[in-house]
């Protein structure tokens, strides 16, 4: 058995796989409407942009009215948010004058916790409720309006939950009643033009209220129109009309209007190249397995907590070099089975990385290294347990030779990855807005090693770096 253990050893892997799978330190959930599916007519508004995060939700009162509560505040974690929900009164109605709501009131707690940039729960006086992204659009307009809080900076304490995905918007006005009471008003469907949105603005009622049991809105009420102009993809001018949208216009008697010069409240930062993607975060994983005469093989390599650091010094506004933070090890799991003898042999060794890089250029493509000191190859002390039908297990050293890694790809014909293997970057540090139109069906914003993907983002990710004061959320 151990002739042909070491024989088997001592042959070139037939086959072998690598895959490489990164995410960038600082990834966050999508902005936008979230919601849970099985109680539709009540949704959340999340936004989180700079660091600081600010919701909304949307639901009814006891009275069965349309009512909202907010929460916001910065952010250490992406992925959870500790908070107070608040509620206002007594500011700007729907068409009346602008005057400042009163302060306001603590409501409760509330707890916002993502298990990935789609998918989360929402804890709050009415229990916790999953919550996941609400998908209304799709397609890749050339104007792309950002997600996010629309405001008049001028009259504080109203403003619009605004996402356009694809050709269709969806957008909420959160207010006041003519009693002072908050009131939000609701218009959605598909965009006259990139730019120019006209819908009916709804009223809903007698929906699920913040602790109580679901229960459908009733059929809303249709109060007039909203027109929406987007100015910039961060800056639109809305406008709502009392008047019926079915009715015609030429019928019309248009009795209040208003219009309202807005921005996205939490502007972007303006990254330069030099600020992007400072850290990657990751894992490898490296299968190989063949079958020489009667003996089965496979070995696992898992390195589990790879972390690259860009190095400032040696990156170039076209090419990005980071290179392997220190702490990094590897697990490497040996199999194999016997079918002549029956016998199986296993062992497993854990191991530190000393070395690694990795680069990223202006075309999309990249290469890295993992090795040894120096490149040299490193020999991993691993103990080989041999169970045999007709006898005891006995145990052998079983040294495990790691050389140099590489993984990736140059580039040259079209390829984002290479070779057998597959390298995902989820999550882009930072959000480009410029780029999400045309990712919208890569969960969690990542470019993996299939050509279809690359095709549709490869030139469009080249001709971003021309525009390094691009805003970036």
């Amino acid at each position: 058995m151990t002739s042909i253990l070491r024989r088997v050893l001592g042959q070139a892997m037939l086959l072998a796989c690598t895959l490489v799978e990164f995410g960038p330190a600082g990834a966050e959930p999508v902005n936008g409407w979230w919601w849970n599916p099985t109680e539709s007519g009540r949704g959340f508004f999340i936004e989180m942009t700079g660091g600081i995060i600010y919701l909304g939700g949307y639901f009814y009162d006891d009275s069965g009215r349309a009512t909202w509560l907010t929460s916001g505040g910065t952010v250490t974690d992406p992925y959870r948010y500790s908070g107070t929900l608040q509620s206002y009164r007594n500011g700007e109605t729907l068409f009346g004058g602008y005057h400042a709501p009163d302060p306001a009131v603590d409501v409760g707690p509330v707890v916002v916790e993502f298990t990935d940039d789609e998918h989360g729960s929402i804890t709050w006086p009415g229990g916790t409720i999953p919550i996941e992204r609400q998908i209304f659009g799709a397609g890749f307009p050339p104007f792309q309006p950002g997600s996010g809080w629309y405001w008049d900076e001028a009259a504080s304490g109203t403003g619009f939950s605004v996402e356009v995905q694809g050709t269709n918007a969806f957008v909420v006005t959160f207010m006041y009643d003519d009693s002072g009471n908050p009131i939000w008003y609701y218009t959605a469907g598909p965009m006259a033009s990139p730019t120019h949105y006209e819908g009916d603005l709804l009223l809903f009622s007698g929906g699920q209220t913040l602790t109580g049991p679901y229960r459908p809105p009733q059929t809303p009420t249709v109060l007039g129109r909203a027109v929406i102009d987007f100015t910039a993809t961060d800056e639109a001018d809305i406008t709502f009309a009392d008047a019926a949208a079915s009715t015609p216009a030429t019928s019309v008697e248009v009795k209040r209007s208003k219009r309202k010069h807005t921005r996205r409240q939490f502007r972007p930062r303006n990254w330069t190249l030099e600020a992007q993607w400072p850290r990657w975060e990751g894992k490898i994983t490296r299968l190989s397995d063949q079958t020489i005469l009667t003996v089965y093989q496979k070995i696992e390599l898992y390195i589990d907590n790879v972390v690259f650091a860009r190095d400032t010094a040696a990156s170039t506004g076209l090419n990005a070099v980071y290179n392997l933070a220190s702490g990094v090890s590897a697990r490497v799991v040996f199999h194999q089975y016997d079918s002549d003898s029956g016998c199986n042999t296993d062992g497993e060794a854990t191991f530190p990385i000393d070395e690694g890089g990795l680069r990223i250029t202006m075309s999309a493509s990249y290469a890295g290294e993992l090795s040894g000191s120096g490149g040299a190859p490193q020999v991993v002390p691993l103990s080989a347990t041999i169970a045999c039908p007709n006898g005891p297990p006995q145990t052998y050293p079983l040294p495990y030779v790691f050389r140099l890694m590489d993984f990736g790809s140059s580039g040259q014909g079209g390829n984002f990855g290479g070779g057998s293997g597959q390298f995902e970057i989820k999550n882009f540090y930072p959000h480009c807005a410029h780029l999400k139109p045309y990712l919208p069906q890569i969960r969690g914003y990542h470019l993996v090693d299939e050509s279809y993907v690359h095709d549709l983002v490869w030139w469009r990710f080249t001709a971003d770096y021309d525009n390094p004061g691009t805003y970036c959320d």
